[in-house]
This record gives structure tokens, sequence and C-alpha cells, in this order.
């Protein structure tokens, strides 16, 4: 009998000070897949965890998943950093029983200074790997889109379904060859789904014990950095410059996810897109944990409504929601325009 897996994949830049006699910052990235075969068990040990902390902090434990944002914002946190590796340690330690496999990816460069980028285009150029500041360099172009990289790294060799948090970048052939595949790309994946929050959780940390040491990302600095964090469920794997053929943006074109996007997808309306506050209220009420339990227990995420953007991805079974009378008045239009959308 074959046993399915399951993946949630996030990822981060990772800035360190400058190595002796070189000007610029070190860049790296690393990201995080956590793979499990028992989907059910790890959500429901996972919200164990995270009531747990919340009980430890003397708050009220409202939606099953969290992030590590959240943690910071709700328990208060602020910069110190040895009690939110605590913290984060904390919830590792929690879950770890049901994690099957922790995955490690990490980007490095040893001996580049610049590369190639866009070759296909008109606007090709070579950028610098590490830039100075305000200058665009490599980790800049494909930084926000390296959970799709990881994705691609893994499914290779992977019969499961694979969950990634939303990305953007410019098209590579890495993503002209995973684009065909399906694997699930789920707006504010960190915040709604049990796997890539997780995946998040465990991203933060790494970077958080990464970020004060000269770690050069040899193999066994990665191997000693794992094993002390996850004992023997670790895998790594490089995407250095033997595959920078496949990362490196041949195209300065931007990558479109639509096909992708985990369905249902809850569109939240804004009232007032010009209020920097509002998204905070709106991520506190009794109405967006409802929406995060809906979403936790499907493959679908949620997105704040962008008029005129967001309609081609909209599904049958999609969900609008509204928390006043601009947010009334959008739905309408769309249901009239034909939108087979329900209203929460």
């Amino acid at each position: 009998m074959i046993v399915m897996s399951f993946v949630g994949i996030d990822s981060v830049v990772l800035k360190q000070k400058p190595l002796r006699f070189k000007r610029n910052e070190r860049k790296s990235l690393i990201g995080v897949g956590v793979e499990v075969k028992n989907i059910e068990k790890f959500k429901q040990e996972c919200e164990k965890a995270f009531e747990q902390i919340f009980d430890e902090f003397g708050c009220e434990f409202k939606r099953p998943v969290y992030c590590s944002r959240d943690f910071l914002e709700i328990f208060q946190i602020n910069d110190d950093i040895i009690a939110e590796i605590n913290l984060l340690e904390k919830f590792k330690n929690l879950v770890l029983d049901q994690v099957d496999k922790v995955h490690f990816f990490y980007t490095y460069f040893f001996k580049i200074d610049q590369i190639s980028v866009f070759g296909a285009s008109p606007n090709y150029k070579k950028v610098p790997v590490s830039g100075k500041k305000g200058e665009q360099d490599f980790f800049d172009i494909i930084g926000s889109s390296y959970p799709m990289y990881c994705a691609w790294k893994l499914q290779k060799n992977f019969g499961g379904e694979i969950f990634v948090d939303n990305f953007q970048g410019r098209v590579s052939p890495a993503w002209s060859l995973i684009s065909r595949e399906k694997f699930n790309v789920l707006f504010h994946g960190d915040k709604c789904n049990h796997l890539v929050a997780t995946a998040d959780i465990f991203t933060r940390l790494l970077k958080l014990k990464l970020f004060p040491n000269d770690i050069c990302f040899l193999e066994k600095e990665v191997n000693t950095l794992c094993e002390g964090e996850f004992g023997k469920k670790y895998e790594t794997h490089f995407l250095g410059e033997k595959y920078l053929k496949n990362i490196a943006p041949n195209e300065s074109k931007r990558i479109i996810t639509h096909k992708l996007i985990g369905h249902p997808v809850y569109f939240i309306a804004k009232e007032d897109s010009e209020d920097i506050d509002e998204q905070k209220v709106i991520e506190s009420s009794p109405t967006f944990n409802k929406i995060i339990k809906k979403i936790s227990t499907s493959k679908g995420c949620f997105k704040y409504y962008e008029k005129g953007n967001d309609e081609r991805i909209m599904k049958k079974g999609d969900f609008f929601v509204c928390f006043g009378a601009k947010g009334e008045e959008q739905y309408n239009k769309l249901k009239k325009l034909g939108y087979e959308i329900e209203k929460l």
C-alpha cells in the first residue's frame, strides 16, 4: 500500500554581516519543506501545540493556524531574539514527532560575483550576487520566488502533494518545467495552512540561529545545523552554482500562478484601502477566525480582494467576505456579472 505524503514549503532571504575585507553584506536563501504522511494527525497535534503555547502565555487560542509573525504580534516579543527563539523551539519540539521529514533548501555562491539574467530577452544583463545597499542583486530577483524553486527541486523525486506559500518572480527554466506539474500555491499560506505555517516557523527559527554566525554553508556546517534541530529527520537540498541554468530567470516577464492557486479562495473586501490598520482589525476579528477554521480543513486560502485583478482567478465555490457597504456593493456587481461565488 502506497502512503501519500504532503509537504508545505516556505522560504526567506538570509542577510549576514560581510566577511573580513568584503564591503557588501552576504546574502543567501534558505527554505524549509515540512513533510508528513498522516496529515489529519499532524493537524491535530499542530493545533494542540498552538493551544499549549497560547495557554502558557495566558492568551486565548482562537484559530487553528498561526505563523511566526503572529507570534511576535500576539505575544509582544518585540526585539527579544532569545525569547523568540525559545518560543519557536517550543513549537518545533511539540510537533516534530508528527513530522516525517524536514527538507532544508539553501542557495549560496562561493566564488561567483556576477550572474547573467534575462538571457532570452532584450533585457539581458549581469547582476551582482550580493549588491551594495540600494543595488538590485541576484537574491533580490529570485528571493520572492524561492518557494517555487524549492518545490521544483523536490518534485523530481516526490510523489506526494506540495503546498507552497504564494510567490512572485520572473520566468526561468525551472518555472517553465514545474508550471506544468500540479502543486498548490496558497495566498497567505503561512496563515491558513498547517504545513506551510510550520514551514514558516521552522524557517524563521533557522534564520534567527544562522544570522549571527559566520556560516558559509559548507556541507558539514549544514548537516550540523539540521541534525541539531531535527535529529535524523532531515534531508538537505543545495541549489547552488550547478543549478544556475535552472534558477536564473531567462525572461523578464512575470510568473503567472493563476492555474495553480488552491481553491476555495476567500476574497476579503476591505472597506478603506488606505486604512493601514484595517487589515489588523480584520485579522483580530471572530469572523476572520471562522474563515481560517474553514480554510484549514480544505486546500484553499484567502486573499485581500483587488478589483480588476482577482476576477481572473475566481471559480465556482469561492467566497467573498464583506465587512461593510462597499464590499456588499462589489459583491453584488460580481454576481450580476455572472461570477459564481458565494457571500460569507
